[in-house]
């Protein structure tokens, strides 16, 4: 019986060690960023900067605090080693209504995820 309070209070630390305190970055606005899906607004193409200059505090997330943080990516790309880069389209691109057909390949912001699932690389490149 003397087990139990134990395996108890041990269960809550386990519950309270997994949880983080959300990230916050001065001048982001995430919900800004969340609701320009696609980047077809290009209201992340105006932000991307102030998470460039952050990335100290992104790197070392894991990718469920990646995703609540900026959102479900637009697109995922699996990588050797296990390794995957969450990609979030930065300016409008073919998946927009407005663009025009034939658009040049768009910026996007990848982040690369180790084997173990936390954020390692944060960069801008043509998608």
């Amino acid at each position: 019986m003397t087990k139990l309070p134990f395996f108890a209070l041990f269960i809550l630390f386990l519950c309270f060690s997994c949880t983080s305190e959300p990230v916050e970055i001065e001048g982001f606005k995430n919900y800004v960023w969340k609701r320009d899906k696609w980047g077809c607004s290009g209201e992340r193409a105006e932000m991307v900067e102030i998470l460039l200059a952050a990335r100290q505090q992104l790197t070392g997330l894991r990718e469920a605090e990646v995703i609540r943080f900026l959102g479900k990516p637009d697109a995922q790309e699996l990588y050797e080693r296990n390794q995957k880069f969450l990609i979030y389209f930065l300016e409008p691109n073919i998946n927009c209504s407005t663009a025009a057909e034939g658009i040049p390949l768009a910026n996007a912001l990848f982040i690369r995820l180790n084997a173990t699932g936390l954020a390692k690389e944060l960069f801008v490149r043509k998608h």
